[in-house]
């Protein structure tokens, strides 16, 4: 049963919020979620060489090698896209100019 649902939560924070290859709805907007997805998204860049290796401690494992600083800007970074994605689909947002 314990490795049934760790499976069901790797495949849904892997899959659904890291690779965003399904919708996973307004749980994308859970701090400890999105962190655990951005410090994912780090081990797939080039300049950690993979490095956090584990998927739900990837945060603290960071945080011990000196890299939380960057992972909390990367989060930033991802909530401010995420709001102004928001905005553009309700229409706040215009990208078409005006002359």
């Amino acid at each position: 049963m314990g490795i049934t649902l760790f499976g069901m939560a790797y495949m849904f924070v892997h899959d659904g919020l890291v690779h965003k290859r399904f919708p996973v709805g307004p749980v994308k907007d859970v701090p400890g979620l999105r962190r655990i997805a951005v410090a994912h998204r780090m081990h797939h860049m080039d300049a950690y060489g993979g490095f956090p290796y584990g998927m739900f401690l990837g945060p603290s494992e960071l945080v011990e090698a000196g890299f939380g600083g960057e992972l909390e800007r990367l989060v930033a970074v991802e909530v401010a896209k995420d709001l102004e994605r928001e905005k553009r689909r309700k229409g706040e947002l215009t990208t078409s100019r005006q002359y």
